[in-house]
């Protein structure tokens, strides 16, 4: 019997490729999984345009564009005092998605890097690289600029909906920020480290599913699934990519438990206890509880 068991256990933990594809075939309109998470490391926008709007929507918030001149005085003073301060970059990401856009100082052009040693670093302060900064113009193409800068927008997808910060909240640094921010947003939005946390937990499930750990996999799928309720509904079909190995997996597990069960009514139960508890709120691992509640009465 024990050992009529860990062989079960044993099959129950085999490559979907055992069993036949046609019986449980894939959601055609299920495009397969991408790894998402951004790099540890970036905080601005940078380049990366397309990055920033898919942040911005799927957390429901702005991307937070702080527009300066390049070589200006104030500006120049401003960023030696604001965007290295910890206190203010934390309001940026918890309110939005943070942009810099640097525009040609009087003289019509825009800085180059300064040689630091063996390295190229930006001359603004809180900046490491250049393209930290780059091509951000795009966003603020259609709004009205004053002489004075800087000047912080909340840009919408829709510009009609982008507006400006009063001008003298960024010169009043993070409380002021903060206070501004929170009473402009109706509705709590997720921050940026919860964002990254989902991410995370996705692409590790993939990368679980990848080296055959299934259960290391299903407990990052829970975890995601717990935040999903935080963020646009993209992000449950974003779910759904990662999942879906771990779904046929489960299936088939639940086929092998029932076809056990028609031999061996225990060693099928055992089977399907170990489905509910492996896959516990997951789809499949609900549907092994509620099959064993039936199975019980």
């Amino acid at each position: 019997m024990i050992s009529a068991l860990i062989l079960a256990m044993s099959l129950m933990t085999q490559s979907s490729q055992v069993e036949d594809p046609s019986q449980s075939p894939p959601n055609p309109a299920l495009a397969p999984y991408v790894k998402l998470s951004p790099p540890e490391d970036r905080f601005w926008v940078g380049a990366d345009l397309n990055a920033a709007w898919i942040e911005s929507k799927d957390r429901g918030t702005p991307i937070i564009a702080i527009v300066l001149r390049d070589g200006d005085p104030i500006c120049d003073s401003w960023t030696q005092q604001h965007l290295i301060d910890p206190a203010f970059r934390k309001v940026l990401e918890k309110h939005g998605v943070p942009a810099l856009i640097s525009l040609p100082g009087s003289n019509g052009k825009i800085h180059e890097p300064k040689q630091v040693e063996d390295d190229q670093e930006c001359p603004i302060a809180g900046f490491e690289k250049c393209d930290q900064h780059s091509t951000g113009e795009v966003l603020i193409k259609d709004l009205p600029l004053p002489t004075l800068l800087p000047m912080i927008y909340l840009i919408d997808e829709d510009p009609k909906k982008s507006i400006p910060i009063p001008q003298e909240i960024p010169f009043r640094g993070a409380p002021a920020l903060e206070e501004y921010l929170s009473k402009s947003s109706k509705d709590k939005k997720p921050n940026r480290t919860q964002y990254r946390f989902l991410l995370k937990h996705l692409d590790r499930a993939w990368e679980y599913d990848q080296q055959d750990e299934f259960e290391k996999g299903c407990r990052e799928l829970v975890a995601a699934k717990r935040l999903l309720p935080l963020f646009s509904p993209r992000l449950q079909e974003v779910w759904d990519q990662a999942y879906a190995p771990y779904r046929g997996m489960g299936i088939q597990m639940i086929r092998r438990s029932k076809a056990a069960m028609k031999t061996n009514h225990l060693m099928g139960m055992r089977m399907l206890t170990r489905v509910a508890k492996t896959m516990a709120d997951l789809p499949e691992g609900e549907r092994a509880r509620h099959m064993l509640n039936a199975y019980q009465k």
